[in-house]
Formats: structure tokens, sequence, C-alpha cells
């Protein structure tokens, strides 16, 4: 906008002029329109193409941030408490079959079939126990894949949408330069009186 405005100024300036200096004012108008015009065009494109992306992105990312923190809350809770309620359950469920373990084989003339189920009790209460803390951190390393592909994911589509930014910055100096150029190869040339 403002280089429009300068552009209106020169060519303002070359009307009380009605000699060579009107002809370059008259060409530094018609340039600084071309720069400004695809200045406004640049701009108009970069909001479109990546400032709203960037948005979007921003959003999700705090979207699974909070819905993670609250399910990984709610998941460890969960968790936790059926884990203590396993735990006391299932050790004193251990805790009796090892006593039950012990009183039969401390009791003389008891059959062995009855020591041996006792302790086979016994061994599927700690297979049990072994079982559900399997489970948990099964669960915990599910969980942190999931995260680790998720944020794979995001930093792809980040590197994606940053060349593309990078290009179209690029080809913008690209078009600055040239309208810029055009402007001093029309200068340099004798003025037509």
């Amino acid at each position: 906008m403002a280089l429009s405005e300068f552009g209106n100024a020169a060519q303002l300036l070359g009307k009380f002029d009605d000699s060579s200096p009107q002809s370059a004012f008259d060409i530094l108008c018609s340039h600084a329109q071309q720069v400004s015009e695809a200045s406004r065009r640049r701009a108009a494109e970069m909001q479109t193409n990546f400032e709203a992306p960037l948005k979007e992105m921003t959003r999700t990312v705090k979207s699974v941030q909070h819905v993670m923190n609250d399910r990984a809350a709610a998941l460890s809770l969960q968790v936790q408490t059926k884990a203590e309620l396993d735990a006391k359950k299932t050790k004193a469920e251990l805790d009796a079959k090892k006593v039950k373990v012990a009183k039969l084989r401390g009791t003389p003339a008891i059959k062995q079939e009855k020591i041996r189920e006792a302790e086979k009790e016994q061994a599927e209460a700690e297979e049990r126990l072994h079982m559900s803390k399997l489970a948990y951190d099964t669960l915990v390393a599910r969980m942190t894949e999931e995260l680790n592909r998720f944020q794979k994911e995001r930093a792809a589509n980040m590197h994606k949408l940053l060349c593309d930014f990078a290009l179209a910055q690029a080809h913008h100096v690209a078009e600055n330069a040239k309208a810029w150029s055009g402007l001093l190869q029309d200068m340099r040339q004798p003025p037509q009186i």
C-alpha cells in the first residue's frame, strides 16, 4: 500500500515538470504500482496458503494435547485404581495361597495332591498379577507409540508447509527483483524528447 502511494506521489510530482524527470517519475510510478500489486497479491496468497493452515495446525495440536492429557489422566486414574484393587485382591489372594501351602506342608499326613493343588493356585495368582502388570505396560507402550506417530505426522506436515513457504517467498522476491530491474533498465534508456 505504501509503495503504491509512493508511486502515485512520484507521478504527481512528475506532472509539475515537463522534461525528462516527468518521464522518469511516470516510469517509477508504473513500476512501483506493479511491485505494490504483486505484494498485495502475495500477502493474500500467504494468508490463504500459510496463515490459515498454521492456525489450524496449532488448534489441532492444542486440541490433541488436551485430549491426550485428559485421556492420560483418566486412564492413569482408572489403571491405578484397578491396579490398587487388583493388587490388594491378588496380593491378599496370593498371601492366602502362600499361607495355605505353608500350612499344608507343615501338616503331617497331608496328601501331596493337596499341596500340589495349593501350589498350583499360588502359581495362578502370581500369573494373574504378572499379566495385569504386563497389560498395563502394553497399554503405556501403545499410547507412547501412537503419540510418537502423531508427532512424526505433524512434523512432516510442518516441514512441507515451511518448505512451501520458503519457495513462495523466493518467488515473491524474484518477482520484486524483476520489477525493480525493469525500472532500472527503463531509467537507463535515454529520455525521448
